[in-house]
């Protein structure tokens, strides 16, 4: 419905046909993957799809993401948090599927889109050179009857289904192990009703109890429990888990799934029995990629047609509106006449599976440490801290659809991905030693300073390619200055004896960091490319969210002159 809305913003005379299987109107909170987004699906929605205002009235604007650990804690308010205290200046959704696709079934009418449903795809005939495909579909109430249909351009969209990936052999197993079961409650379940209105902090902390807005995450060692909030008032409970740690026999049933968050989360248990249940979905083993899903053959895929990472970040509307904008290139670009890049088809399949493949592995190399807030949050402040600064810059300029820009920024972006690789292995050998010497409480993670500094600054539109370059570069400077503050802390926390022997100031090489003290020489952990810089701002900003079990070292960051700053409500020097 979304790629069918932006072909004809794109061109109005493009003729869509879209085949549905579902009957319209769809019930509403319907039990669909997909409730949840973030910046990125939220800027393609909002300024892409031209849908702001539909976005702002008809759906839910989200609390960002919000995380609780439970950590033996009796009292839900004293779970350890993770979450905005304020909306963010950029919006995001949480979606009520279908609500969005009937409003989008109407929206696509209007705008002249031939849509047929209640159809089943029966087979997708895909010819050789100019030759028109065709698709053979039946109505579900006289599946003897058959009809086809001639079309320049396939696109697949069904689904898990996915007719073309495994028609074609396309569909590529990932390495994971992950399943997950949801159901919908009828009414609100709100975290803040955990707490006693007394507990007046507490409240106050996050105000107008907006916490229900977020996506919720009740984090453990190797699964976390969802709550999503539907504009129709009810509410979504799931349970996503690794099952090399949690079998999904345990949870694959409503009855199941209640004694198991009942074990686990025994607040948010007592009160998913107060409402009615709506329904049960499980779904194992999620993830999937694929071999190719855009073809100079004039088909593609995209949704869960083609490719699925995880849900922990809510990314799989991101990756719906990096695959649709590149499908309306590719098919704008062949009906005016340019033609088709082959050039470019092998850098878009390259680029796609690529975001898919990195969030499987970079995600799901966490569950089993989920549970562990002092090396989670860290973990979490770093992917939020990359995915404002890499990842969101690409749609709000569409990078990946420009190859002067992409070209610009490659060597940045290559290097900050070898950076990532290392940090991602860094967090995984940490959490089996760490020995929790700092904990938090609550961490507004938009109140960080220099976290703030780069959201507003590359979460922003129309941007040169010379602004692009500019704001990439300095971006990677600031990730690697966070990398020797996150590698000061990790090494205070469970190997101090090699942190006494680092030279100060602290400055190493952020490309070699690990824990395998016997590689650092190897590896060139003491031979930094670049000279010194201050990074005594992260390090006084980061050491600032934690209390530590002991007096904190004193700061390694290089010397600068003291300054008395102001944020997060704390004073700092």
């Amino acid at each position: 419905m979304c790629l069918a809305r932006q072909l004809k913003l794109e061109n109005s005379a493009i003729s869509v046909l879209v085949l549905e299987k579902n009957q319209f109107p769809l019930r509403e909170a319907a039990h669909k993957v997909g409730e949840s987004s973030v910046e990125i699906a939220g800027f393609y929605f909002r300024e892409i799809l031209q849908l702001r205002e539909y976005f702002k009235n008809e759906q839910l604007i989200k609390c960002g993401l919000r995380y609780f650990f439970k950590e033996g804690a009796d009292d839900f308010a004293d779970y350890p948090e993770i979450g905005l205290s304020a909306y963010a200046s950029i919006d995001s959704y949480q979606l009520d599927r279908g609500k969005l696709e009937n409003d989008l079934y109407f929206l696509n009418k209007q705008s002249g889109v031939c849509i047929k449903d209640d159809v089943s795809v029966t087979d997708i005939i895909l010819k050789e050179g100019d030759a028109d495909h065709e698709v053979l579909y039946c109505r579900s109430d006289d599946p003897m009857a058959k009809q086809s249909v001639s079309c320049k351009w396939v696109i697949d969209a069904s689904g898990r289904r996915s007719i073309l990936q495994k028609k074609l052999g396309l569909r590529r197993k990932v390495k994971s192990s992950c399943s997950a079961a949801w159901f919908r409650v009828k009414g609100r379940l709100d975290v803040s009703d955990l707490v006693p209105d007394e507990n007046f902090s507490w409240h106050q902390r996050v105000p107008h109890k907006i916490r229900y807005y977020s996506t919720i995450h009740l984090m453990g060692n190797g699964y976390w429990i969802w709550l999503i909030p539907l504009i129709n008032g009810n509410t979504s409970v799931g349970i996503v888990a690794d099952e090399s740690l949690h079998d999904y026999t345990e949870f694959n049933t409503y009855e199941k799934s209640l004694h198991w968050i009942r074990e686990r989360a025994p607040f948010v248990a007592t009160k998913v029995e107060s409402f009615e249940i709506m329904d049960f979905l499980g779904l194992r083993h999620y993830s999937y990629s694929s071999n190719q899903v855009f073809s100079e053959n004039r088909w593609a895929c995209t949704g869960e047609a083609g490719l699925f990472p995880d849900p922990f970040y809510s990314p799989g509307s991101n990756l719906i509106g990096y695959a649709n904008s590149i499908i309306t290139q590719l098919v704008a670009n062949d009906l005016s006449g340019q033609g088709i890049d082959k050039e470019r088809i092998e850098f878009y399949n390259q680029f796609i599976i690529f975001q898919n493949d990195w969030l499987v592995g970079d995600i799901q190399s966490a569950y089993p440490y989920f549970g562990n807030s002092q090396v989670e949050s860290l973990r979490y402040i770093w992917d939020i801290f990359v995915g404002w600064t890499i990842a969101a810059p690409q749609m709000f300029n569409s990078i990946y659809l420009d190859a002067n820009k992409t070209e610009k920024i490659q060597n940045i972006v290559f290097a900050f991905y070898n950076l990532a690789f290392k940090v991602r292995k860094l967090f995984t050998a940490w959490s089996k030693v760490s020995r929790g010497t700092f904990s938090f409480q609550y961490i507004d993670y938009l109140k960080i300073p220099f976290i703030k500094e780069l959201y507003d600054r590359c979460l922003q539109k129309e941007k040169t390619t010379e602004q692009i370059v500019e704001d990439y570069a300095f971006s990677l400077r600031r990730i690697e200055e966070f990398v020797q503050v996150l590698f000061s802390l990790i090494l205070e926390d469970c190997k101090p004896e090699e942190l006494a022997k680092m030279k100060t100031p602290f400055w190493i090489n952020p490309y070699a960091v690990s824990l395998s003290v016997d590689l650092w020489e190897k590896e060139g952990l003491f031979a930094p490319i670049d000279p010194v810089r201050d990074y005594s701002d992260i390090d006084r900003q980061l050491r600032s969210l934690y209390t530590f079990a002991a007096p904190s070292t004193a700061s390694t960051a290089p010397p600068t002159t003291l300054k008395t700053v102001q944020f997060d409500n704390t004073t700092a020097e």
